[in-house]
C-alpha cells in the first residue's frame, strides 16, 4: 500500500499542474518533446502556433502520407484546421526518429530574465551527433496566478549540415527547418 501512495505521488509530481516558473515551463517543453510531444501544445500561446509555419495535418491522412514518402498536405479547409489545426501540426511532425532524438537531447537554462507578465529563458541545448546550439524562450502569462506560456523562440549557433538541422527542428519544429531538411535528407 506505501509502495502505491508512493507511485502515485510520483506521476502525479511528473505530471503535475501547470508549472509555476518560466525556467519550469520551458524544462517542461523539453522533457513533453521526448516523451509525449502533444503535451507541448498546453505550454504555447495562440501566436506560436500562428508563428511556427506548419501546416495542419488532417489525423486520419498523416499515415497515409507517411507511408507514400509524400510531402504533407495541403492546409485543410478553415473549418477542419479549427477544429484539427492545434494538434494537427504537431502530430505531423511526431516520429520515431524525433522522439529518439528529443530522449538524448541535454539542456542547461544559461540565463533568465523574468517580469511581471513576460520572461525570456535562453538555454544551451547539446544534441546527440549534432553540434550544440542556444535556443531562446519568450514566455508570456496573462496575470500573477496564469500559467507561462511560449509564445516565441529562437535559435542560434550550432553550425549548418543536415545533422544540425535535424537537431534544431527537434528542439523546435518550424517550417523553414522542415523545408531545409526536406530539400537537404542527408543525415537522418
Amino acid at each position: 500500500m506505501r509502495l502505491a501512495a508512493v507511485l502515485v505521488l510520483a506521476l502525479a509530481t511528473a505530471c503535475g499542474g501547470a508549472p509555476r516558473t518560466p525556467e519550469q515551463t520551458v524544462e517542461r517543453y523539453f522533457a513533453m518533446l521526448a516523451r509525449d510531444p502533444m503535451r507541448t501544445l498546453d505550454l504555447l500561446t495562440p501566436e506560436f502556433q500562428r508563428s511556427h509555419g506548419l501546416p495542419p495535418w488532417r489525423r486520419e491522412d498523416r499515415a497515409e502520407y507517411r507511408a507514400r514518402g509524400a510531402s504533407p498536405p495541403p492546409p485543410p479547409s478553415p473549418e477542419v484546421a479549427a477544429e484539427d489545426g492545434l494538434v494537427g501540426w504537431l502530430a505531423g511532425q511526431i516520429t520515431p526518429e524525433v522522439i529518439e532524438r528529443a530522449e538524448r537531447m541535454r539542456f542547461r537554462v544559461e540565463e533568465s530574465r523574468v517580469g511581471e507578465a513576460s520572461a525570456t529563458v535562453t538555454v544551451a541545448v547539446e544534441p546527440h551527433q549534432a553540434a550544440a546550439f542556444r535556443q531562446r524562450f519568450d514566455l508570456v502569462r496573462g496575470g500573477p496566478a496564469e500559467p507561462w506560456r511560449i509564445e516565441r523562440i529562437a535559435q542560434e549557433g550550432g553550425g549548418g549540415g543536415a545533422w544540425n538541422d535535424l537537431a534544431r527542428y527537434v528542439a523546435y519544429p518550424n517550417e523553414v527547418l522542415a523545408r531545409r531538411l526536406r530539400e537537404n535528407p542527408r543525415g537522418r
